[in-house]
């Protein structure tokens, strides 16, 4: 299993979604700042949707032992 430095930063990057949001939002955040804040939004998303098909995959595998991962390779709960 992962230690929590993995879930740590899922949540750091989920707050930070929020913060980005909000100032992106902001009619006072000038363009320029916002389409910045858009990329490192962008780059978060995918970081946080691969944790989150790791997560997914770990608990078909406990559901179903026999589940194999998509991609031939192994899972901390094979190793």
């Amino acid at each position: 299993m992962k230690d929590g430095k993995e879930n740590v930063r899922f949540e750091e990057s989920i707050r930070r979604l929020e913060e980005i949001a909000a100032l992106i939002e902001n009619p006072e955040t000038p363009i320029e700042t916002a389409i910045e804040l858009y990329k490192e939004a962008a780059e978060r998303i995918r970081q946080c949707s691969k944790v989150i098909d790791e997560a997914e995959l770990q608990v078909k595998v406990l559901l179903d032992p026999q589940a194999q991962p998509q991609d031939g390779g192994e899972t901390e709960a094979q190793a």
